[in-house]
Order: C-alpha cells, then structure tokens, then sequence
C-alpha cells in the first residue's frame, strides 16, 4: 500500500518548523515570502499563505505589517508536572541565561488578605520579596513572594539577585519545596508589571499563583508570579 501523502499546504508547514527548531530561521528573522514559498514547493500561494497562518495560530511566527513573518521568540514551557524552581525551569527550556533583579525586599505583617493566604493570625511577621525575571536579556516575568518569618528568620540577610530563594530555604533553613498548588489566570497587567517588563499598557499574560509546602507539609511560601504571555506556554498531564 503506497504512503498517504500529507497535504501540501502541511507539507510546506513542516517544512519551516523543522527550519524555525533547527534554527536555521532563528527568533526574529524574517520567513520567506507567500511567493519564494509558492516557488519552492510549487504550490499555489493560497497554501503558502495557509501554511504560514498554521504557524501564526500556533505561535511559532507572528505578522508584522512592515517586515512580514517573523520568527517568534522561544516560549518558555512552565509545566505543572514537577515542584522546580523559576531558573530550573528556564534552563529546562533552553535558556543560557537566566538571572533575577531584586527589585524590593522587606518586612510586612500579615493583613487578612495574607493572613488568609498563609494560614497564619494576623499580625504574623512576613517577609515579601519583589523580583523581576530575566531570560537571554529579556524581562521576562515579575514575582512577588510571601514567606513567614518564623520560617526563615534572617531571610534578608540573602541577595536574592543572585541566591535561588529555593536554595536558600532548603539549605538554610531545613524547608525542602516538596509540593506545589498554582492557578492561572490571564489577566491584563497593571502599571507596575508593564514598567518592569518595558511592555505597552494593557498587554495581557499569566498570572499564577503558587502555594508552595515543604517536607513537613508546611505552607512555606505564597508567591504570584505574571509571566508574558508571548514568552510562555503552560503544560500540564492528565491521565484517566
């Protein structure tokens, strides 16, 4: 029985992915043309044009008015299969270089809204953490982080622009991230997301929050994290 031939318009669509994840098209480089693909491949520039928006639809190009497709830039892929650090994650996709900017680092007291999140009374002492995320010299994502003082009493005494704050908890302090609760929203970013990121007003992205416990079962640390919705994708397994 002879091969079944994939439509040409897929046939031209695999044709530039095997292109775009080889990097022989690299992020920001410009396809070729409807016509140059309609040339190659012999087809009409219909199923060039078809092939290209496959691409689109599936974020591996964008459109743009002035230059034509590009190439978009990797998207990180966040999973929700196993507890891993931001940087692990990062590097797991790719990523050579990954690094934080401590933006602001305090002491706060638990209001009802925290109280709440953490499980602790009011009043509890809590440390919270503002840090921009940066891949391959990009910003990337902002996360904001709340952890109980009793769980690491000198916590400040860290650079979190360059110590893994997971690093630091286990090492330090005896509280191993075992297991994760996140949900994910999309969400338009407000003015302190868009200024650290450097993105329009009103560009929307991920907004995920995580619970994080240790060993013990203990929640350790309450963290949301906006991630742009350009640069990330989101996975996750299910089994029946």
């Amino acid at each position: 029985m002879s091969e079944i031939m994939p439509p040409m318009y897929q046939q031209v669509k695999n044709y530039l992915i095997r292109k775009i994840e080889s990097k022989e098209y690299a992020e920001g480089e410009k396809l070729p043309s409807e016509r140059d693909l309609s040339d190659k491949f012999q087809v009409s520039r219909m199923t060039a044009r078809n092939a290209i928006l496959e691409l689109v639809k599936e974020g591996y190009v964008y459109r743009d008015g002035a230059r034509g497709t590009i190439v978009s830039p990797r998207k990180v892929k966040r999973n929700f299969l196993s507890a891993a650090g931001f940087t692990e994650h990062q590097r797991e996709s790719g990523v050579c270089d990954s690094r934080t900017r401590l933006i602001e680092a305090g002491l706060t007291e638990a209001d009802a809204w925290l109280s709440s999140r953490l499980n602790i009374p009011l009043g509890t002492e809590c440390f919270r953490l503002l840090r921009l995320r940066i891949g391959n010299g990009t910003p990337v994502a902002v996360d904001e982080a709340y952890i109980p003082k009793r769980i690491a009493p000198t916590l400040l005494d860290h650079d979190f622009s360059e110590e893994s704050l997971w690093d630091v908890l286990e090492t330090v302090y005896g509280h191993r991230p075992t297991h994760t609760k996140a949900t994910v929203e999309i969400v338009s970013f407000e003015e302190r997301e868009t200024g650290l990121m450097e993105l329009p007003e009103g560009q929307t992205g991920f907004k995920v929050i995580y619970s994080n416990y240790d060993q013990d079962h203990t929640l350790m640390e309450y963290t949301i994290t906006y991630y742009r919705g350009d640069l990330f994708l989101f996975e996750y397994e299910m089994s029946r």
